[in-house]
């Protein structure tokens, strides 16, 4: 099986976690949810890790979940489909956990669950050419899985904005609101990087694990289990909706969803 997440570590203690699942744009399915986590809890549990930068190759970042995926699961079992559920909402949970910074590296863009990354992740940086959209409604799908990680970073407000239109964003509009944490021209994301890096090298380890450590414990949301409990319910009843089921036809079959027609009753989607 082709591996598509890969991990290398430097001598200074810098892990590079790269999503590389190319020919699907980086988008998540069940196999690559499953060795991300497994990925992740390796990394939770080594020494002398100081940082982790999460980015993806190809042409863009994170295209979320595979639509296919999506539907797949919702069409199983309600017990399966809330296992799996939790499997997903796993990576980002991890990567607000992991002890150590988490800087996420964008380039051409990022959607749906790839928006979640980012919300998890410490620090983001961009590229100015850069898009962003939280596109699970365009589909029938739920964006309710990110809710712990990007309420606290861009607010309830632009939240409601963005989550119900499922707008593209420019890196430049992401900034504005809290989403990236620093734009950059193109080209110039390396650079940018490891200036970010220099500045964390040069803090003490473990105090920068404690300052993390404190501010996830600070934030309500991360540590509220019955909220986080409740966004992976509505997530995974939001795929096994008639809605969701027709949001990936439409998509597999490059057309508009029928409630985006005239005249259709709700009660039909």
């Amino acid at each position: 099986m082709t591996k598509t997440i890969d991990i290398e570590q430097d001598r200074r203690g810098i892990a590079t976690l790269t999503i590389n699942r190319r020919g699907k744009l980086n988008s998540f399915d069940e196999a690559q949810v499953n060795l991300f986590n497994d990925k992740l809890a390796t990394l939770h549990s080594q020494d002398g890790l100081r940082a982790l930068v999460l980015q993806g190759a190809g042409k863009l970042f994170c295209a979320g979940a595979d639509l296919i995926y999506l539907r797949d699961k919702g069409a199983e079992p309600w017990e399966k489909n809330l296992a799996d559920a939790k499997k997903y909402a796993a990576m980002m949970t991890q990567l607000r956990k992991l002890k150590v910074p988490v800087i996420a590296k964008v380039h051409g863009g990022a959607y749906g669950g790839g928006v979640g990354m980012v919300a998890a992740s410490d620090i983001v940086i961009s590229e100015s050419t850069s898009s962003f959209a939280i596109t699970e409604g365009r589909y029938g799908f739920t964006a309710s899985i990110m809710m712990p990680y990007l309420l606290p970073r861009i607010g309830t407000r632009q939240a409601r904005r963005w989550c119900l239109t499922s707008e593209q964003m420019s890196a430049k509009r992401a900034f504005s609101i809290g989403l990236v944490d620093l734009v950059v021209d193109v080209g110039c994301l390396d650079v940018a990087l490891e200036k970010l890096l220099d500045g964390l090298l040069h803090n003490g380890p473990t105090s920068v694990m404690e300052t993390k450590l404190a501010m996830n414990y600070l934030s309500y949301s991360i540590h509220n289990h019955t909220a986080v409990k409740k966004s992976v319910i509505a997530f995974a009843k939001g795929r096994a909706m008639k809605s969701a089921a027709e949001g990936a036809a439409s998509f597999i079959e490059s057309r508009k969803p029928r409630w985006a027609l005239p005249a259709i009753s709700l009660k039909e989607i």
